[in-house]
C-alpha cells in the first residue's frame, strides 16, 4: 500500500492528525521522562551504555513498525466501514 506509507509518512499530515491535547500529554510525559532517563544513563559503566542502546534502538524500531501498521489497518478498517455503509441492505 504504498499511498498509505506515503500518507503516513508525510509529515504535514501526520502532525495535522496529532491534537493539542496529544502534544500536551507527551510533553508532560518527556518532562518527566528525561531527568529520570539522564539519572539512569548517567549510571551506567560503557558497555551497559552500549547495549541499553543497542535495546532502546529496538524498542524506537518495534514501536515505529507497531504505528505504522496501526495507521495502515485502522485506515483499511475505516475504509471497509466506508465501503459497507455505500452497500444497499437487502
Amino acid at each position: 500500500m504504498k499511498i498509505l506509507e506515503d500518507l503516513y509518512y508525510s509529515p504535514e499530515i501526520y502532525e495535522s492528525l496529532q491534537s493539542p491535547a496529544f502534544r500536551k500529554e507527551i510533553r508532560e510525559i518527556d518532562r518527566i521522562l528525561s531527568p529520570l532517563y539522564n539519572k539512569l544513563y548517567d549510571t551506567l559503566t560503557d558497555s551497559q551504555k552500549e547495549l541499553f542502546n543497542k535495546v532502546e534502538h529496538l524498542f524506537n524500531e518495534r514501536t515505529c513498525a507497531e504505528e505504522r501498521h496501526a495507521f495502515l489497518n485502522g485506515f483499511r478498517l475505516a475504509a471497509h466501514i466506508f465501503a459497507e455503509s455505500l452497500t444497499d441492505e437487502t
